[in-house]
């Protein structure tokens, strides 16, 4: 898959339209995707495999940070955020059960 922006910055930086376009088609055709993120409090690189859900473009409740957002569900169910320009990596899991 797609390679994201290297680091985020403070402010939300948009990111490719090809990026945007396949995070959507996972959420469309319900891939879960295996991601590697940068966590915006802690800026440590974090993986996480979850299943998304929607992408949309508001104000954090917890970080207050504007821009756009993938909306996931985690192995729990659990709804997470992660905005776009904070992924650094993802890919389609394969042989996924869920």
């Amino acid at each position: 898959m797609n390679k994201a922006p290297e680091a985020p910055k403070e402010h939300y930086q948009p990111v490719s339209c090809a990026m945007h376009s396949e995070l959507e088609l996972a959420i469309m055709h319900h891939h879960y995707l295996h991601m590697d993120y940068i966590d915006i409090n802690t800026r440590q690189k974090l993986t996480i495999i979850a299943k998304p859900y929607d992408i949309v473009n508001h104000k954090h409740q917890d970080t207050m940070q504007s821009g756009e957002f993938l909306l996931c569900y985690d192995s729990r169910n659990k709804l997470l955020e992660f905005r776009l320009d904070c992924i650094m990596h993802y890919s389609y899991v394969k042989n996924n059960n869920g």
